[in-house]
C-alpha cells in the first residue's frame, strides 16, 4: 500500500487545469452579479439612463461569458470577458471613454474563444 500512498500523493499535487478554469470562472460569475447588485442599486440613482444600459451591457457579457468559462474552460473567452466587461465598467463609472474604442478586443477575444472550443470540441468527437 505504500506504493498507492506515493500515488496518491502525486496525483493530488497536479492541478487539474479544468478545475482551475472551474475556480476562474465561478469566481468571474461572483463578480459579474455583484458588478449587477452595485449597478442596480448604487449606480441606479447616479448615472443617467444611457450610462446606466452601457454599464448593464457590461454586466449582461461579464455574467455570459463568466457562464461560458464555466461551461467551456477556455484562456480566449476569460481574457475577453474581462476585458470587454471592465472596460465598459471603467466607461460608465469613471468617465475614461477610450475605454470604451477597447471595448471591442474583448468581444472579439469572447468570439474567438467560443471559436476554438467549438472547433476544439468538435476535433474531440472526431478522434
Amino acid at each position: 500500500m505504500v506504493g498507492c500512498h506515493s500515488y496518491d500523493q502525486a496525483w493530488n499535487a497536479q492541478v487539474n487545469p479544468d478545475k482551475r478554469w472551474m475556480s476562474f470562472g465561478a469566481l468571474l460569475l461572483g463578480l459579474g452579479i455583484m458588478a449587477g447588485a452595485f449597478g442596480a442599486h448604487a449606480l441606479k440613482d447616479s448615472l443617467p439612463t444611457d450610462k446606466l444600459e452601457v454599464f448593464k451591457t457590461g454586466v449582461h457579457y461579464h455574467q455570459v461569458g463568466s457562464i461560458a468559462i464555466l461551461v467551456m474552460a477556455a484562456a480566449l473567452l476569460a481574457s475577453g470577458t474581462i476585458i470587454f466587461a471592465l472596460t465598459l465598467y471603467g466607461y460608465t463609472i469613471l468617465g475614461i471613454k477610450w475605454l470604451a474604442m477597447v471595448t471591442p478586443v474583448g468581444g472579439a477575444l469572447m468570439i474567438a474563444g467560443c471559436l476554438a472550443s467549438a472547433i476544439s470540441t468538435f476535433k474531440a468527437q472526431e478522434r
